[in-house]
């Protein structure tokens, strides 16, 4: 029994033997193929701890370094930018501010003093804005300008950036055309009540004046004899009724401005309103009257129209006068009277008027300008200067 023991161990032991020597023999693939495999996870991990971990430790340190060089340039450039400029931590404390954030806001001693006390129109959270790299934006009068105000978070370097941009210049263009909106839309509205109320005018014209003349014409012809008599009170009647469409006329558009021109229109006016109203009224001329293209002559009659209006319901004056003064490539027209006056700095009512702004408008309509001179108890004077070169037309 032992016997057969023993020789079954002695082959086992001989077979193992051979296995062996087959394995690491060089004629196995298998050796080949295990000792590939060691040396390809050998190399994969050399190659991860050698080459690929420092390799991109060295490309974050670059990166961080980078973004610090960036950081820094920026803030080498926030120093020289004329713009006021104002760091912040987390907590909304100021940690920097440039020379121009100190002289806007008039204080040397921003350091260390929280936002809130600076920005007093806008709440946030610094450390918000800090953690997101966000940005918020926010438009506030300082002293006497207005800004626009950006918050930008930087995460990486645990701050914000306040950057104050100046759009005083730019509040003064839009009040400036919100003004100019609202006297428009007040044009609008006095030239909409002025044509209404000239139809209303004329139309009651006609009917006291015209109208009635017209019925008691129509009542003497019904009486009419041939008396001698009664042809006269017709005549006088039928007189009567010109006069009255011709002073409608007159009203409408003088004949005599499209005729003989304005410095005419403006004598015959002034000679009509002598022989009605008491005030005292003179026109001159200085150098060679020109004609112009009739939307010319209108405009400027109806302004100087205006302004006569003026004087009589308003001034108080005794007597008034207009000047119109012919240049080479220009005329000046001063308008004149001895009335009460009005102070321009408080009286704002007097030049934001239907009557002023419809003048306004009629004399920038012809590429002119026009300037109130008044004082109190010593009389206005209106300058009108409009060029004449582009209006000129042969006779």
């Amino acid at each position: 029994m032992n016997y057969l023991l023993i020789i079954v161990l002695y082959q086992y032991n001989q077979s193992t033997d051979q296995y062996l020597k087959l394995f690491f023999s060089l004629d196995n693939p298998l050796l080949f193929i295990l000792l590939f495999l060691i040396i390809f996870l050998t190399l994969i991990v050399l190659t991860s701890k050698k080459i690929i971990t420092p390799i991109r430790q060295k490309h974050f340190e670059e990166k961080k370094d980078l973004e610090l060089k960036n950081a820094r340039l920026s803030a080498l450039f926030a120093e020289l930018d004329p713009s006021p400029l104002i760091r912040i931590n987390p907590e909304g404390q100021i940690i920097h501010f440039n020379d121009s954030a100190a002289s806007v806001l008039k204080d040397n001693t921003l350091k260390s003093k929280n936002i809130n006390l600076i920005l007093r129109e806008i709440k946030f959270d610094a450390a918000e804005l800090i953690l997101n790299n966000r940005s918020i934006n926010h438009t506030e009068k300082i002293g006497e300008n207005y800004f626009s105000i950006n918050i930008k978070g930087i995460s990486f370097l645990n701050i914000a950036q306040i950057y104050f941009h100046d759009i005083t210049q730019r509040k003064a263009y839009e009040e400036q055309l919100k003004k100019y909106q609202e006297n428009l839309r007040k044009l609008s509205r006095n030239i909409q009540m002025k044509a209404e109320e000239e139809r209303n005018r004329i139309a009651a014209e006609l009917h006291d004046s015209v109208g009635q003349e017209l019925s008691l014409l129509k009542l003497k012809v019904q009486q009419f004899n041939s008396e001698a008599n009664n042809r006269q009170e017709l005549l006088r009647s039928v007189d009567n009724i010109t006069n009255e469409v011709r002073s409608i006329l007159y009203q409408l558009k003088p004949k005599v401005l499209s005729e003989l021109g304005i410095f005419a229109a403006v004598t015959s006016l002034i000679e009509k309103l002598n022989s009605e109203i008491p005030i005292v009224g003179f026109v001159s001329i200085v150098g060679n009257e020109k004609r112009f293209q009739d939307d010319f002559e209108i405009n400027l009659f109806r302004v100087i129209q205006e302004a006569i209006n003026n004087i009589i319901k308003h001034s108080k004056a005794s007597e008034y006068g207009i000047h119109l003064i012919f240049k080479h490539d220009s005329l000046r027209v001063i308008i004149s009277d001895d009335g009460i006056g009005f102070e321009l700095n408080t009286d704002s009512n007097s030049l934001n008027g239907y009557g002023f702004i419809n003048m306004k408008e009629r004399i920038e309509c012809l590429n002119g300008s026009i300037k109130i001179d008044s004082t109190l108890n010593q009389g206005t004077s209106i300058l009108i200067d409009l060029p004449t070169i582009s209006e000129l037309k042969n006779d």
